[in-house]
Formats: C-alpha cells, sequence, structure tokens
C-alpha cells in the first residue's frame, strides 16, 4: 500500500496500513463530501476539524438551524450532533431493553439515522471490490481510485 518510510503513518487502530476517508452523505445513500489519502493513523476528529476549516475543500456547514450526525470520534461543534458518551448507542445493544433515558433515547435515534452512512460505504465496498484490496499502486493513485468510486457511486 505504501512505502516501508511510510508505513507507520498509515498503521491504523486494526494494526495494519490503511488510508482513513472522511465522508458525508445524504438520506439517499450519494456521497456529499469526501476526503480520501489521510494516513490510517490520524484520528478522526483532526481529519473533521481540518475538512471544516479549509475553506478550499468546500466542506458544506450545516444551515442555521439544522444539524449534521457524526459519530464519537467527532469533536461536539455547533451545527454537528455526536452522540452522548458512555451512553448505549448500537441497536443492538437495544435488543431486548429498550432506551431507559432520553440520553439512550437520543443514541438509539442517532445510530438509527446514522447507518445511512453504514449502509451507504457498504454499498460502495460491494460495488467497488478493488477499495477491499488496493493493488500496490503509488499512495496518490490509490487515492485517485477511492475518489472515482465515491464519485461513480453516486451516478450508478
Amino acid at each position: 500500500m505504501c512505502s516501508e518510510a511510510d508505513q507507520m503513518r498509515y498503521r491504523g487502530r486494526k494494526t495494519f496500513t490503511s488510508f482513513n476517508v472522511m465522508a458525508a452523505c445524504d438520506f439517499h445513500m450519494c456521497f456529499t463530501f469526501i476526503s480520501a489519502g489521510w494516513e490510517g493513523s490520524a484520528h478522526d476528529s483532526h481529519i473533521f476539524l481540518h475538512a471544516i476549516n479549509t475553506s478550499s475543500l468546500n466542506f458544506s456547514k450545516p444551515p442555521q438551524g439544522k444539524y449534521y450526525l457524526v459519530d464519537k470520534g467527532f469533536p461536539d461543534r455547533r451545527g454537528y450532533l455526536v452522540p452522548y458518551f458512555k451512553t448505549r448507542y448500537h441497536q443492538n445493544q437495544f435488543e431486548n431493553v429498550g432506551p431507559n433515558n432520553a440520553k439512550e433515547v437520543f443514541n438509539r435515534a442517532h445510530s438509527s439515522l446514522r447507518s445511512c452512512i453504514e449502509r451507504s460505504f457498504g454499498v460502495l465496498k460491494k460495488r467497488w471490490k478493488i477499495l477491499n484490496a488496493m493493488p500496490q499502486f503509488s499512495v496518490q493513485t490509490q487515492i485517485d481510485i477511492k475518489i472515482a468510486a465515491f464519485a461513480l457511486h453516486n451516478y450508478i
């Protein structure tokens, strides 16, 4: 995936070399933003802050009074809804026992709505198998392939 010199930077939390990709999608499973090429070791919050603070990336800000759902790896910012920390979140955690309080109700709804991005990534990876086992191309070529796959996903 990358040169030996770069392998530590690209080693993600699952211990193998990888890219960290930040993407946003709408509820029609179309990607509306993609930032590809970050090292696997880059934290989600760092990538997010870079995206919202770098005007040339054209990251769409939430309109006044509206919110974007983000996962727990993102900082709590105005216009972005993160789940409550240390509170049940994933749907399977509510299978036998429903929510016990307002925070759990919120987290359950948040998880249900945010599953759209997970499904979008699932469809993307199923459609474009190269994303699951990237050949030994240069880092830039791998980034270009990822961006092309996201763009094509929206038109097929």
